[in-house]
């Protein structure tokens, strides 16, 4: 991370002294990602439980060619995952989702201290209520104790799907048979 920091500096010097047509521009992007650098490269990865994604069929239609499934999975958000030290202690409030003062104070302490953990398949469904139904997958907004799930469609294991829907639609179902009123 120094060594990058060291290289952002250099880099940032050069830009801001010798500015041309783009150079303001190209100065502050060049700042921006030295500042996000060191929090990109700081996230720490939970090896307590494995990593595991929802199997699911992304369905894509056209008029011409009519519909056509693509296996694709689904990841729950880091905010619904394990955030524990190293001691295997939680890094967050379980009363409030607060940071714990002594893990993180601030943070770049807290990247150093916490980690993220992987989701197992059986967490989805026995914690979040996510499971797998034919065509597609059923949330439960309430599961025990747990209040909904933020999920992120995946175009392949470790990058997130990106839509891009500019005179496209986006659809989905929801049976509503068992909402309340109101």
């Amino acid at each position: 991370v120094f060594v990058q920091a060291a290289a952002c500096a250099e880099t940032l010097a050069a830009l801001f002294t010798n500015r041309g047509t783009m150079g303001s521009f190209r100065a502050v992007a060049a700042a921006l990602c030295c500042f996000l650098l060191p929090i990109a490269v700081a996230q720490q990865a939970g090896t307590s439980k494995e990593e595991a994604h929802v199997p699911i069929n992304l369905w894509t239609c056209t008029k011409a060619g009519g519909c056509t499934a693509a296996q694709t999975s689904i990841t729950m958000d880091a905010q619904w995952r394990w955030t524990h030290d190293k001691q295997s202690q939680n890094c967050l409030t379980s009363k409030d989702a607060k940071w714990e003062a002594a893990d993180a104070p601030d943070g770049k302490t807290a990247a150093a201290n916490c980690a993220i953990e992987g989701m197992p398949l059986d967490d989805y469904a026995t914690t979040y209520g996510v499971t797998t139904v034919p065509g597609g997958v059923k949330l439960n907004f309430v599961n025990g104790q747990s209040v909904g799930s933020r999920l992120y469609m995946m175009e392949d294991e470790s990058t997130y799907k990106m839509f891009k829907l500019l005179n496209k639609e986006f659809t989905f179902d929801v049976d509503v048979s068992t909402l309340e009123c109101g």
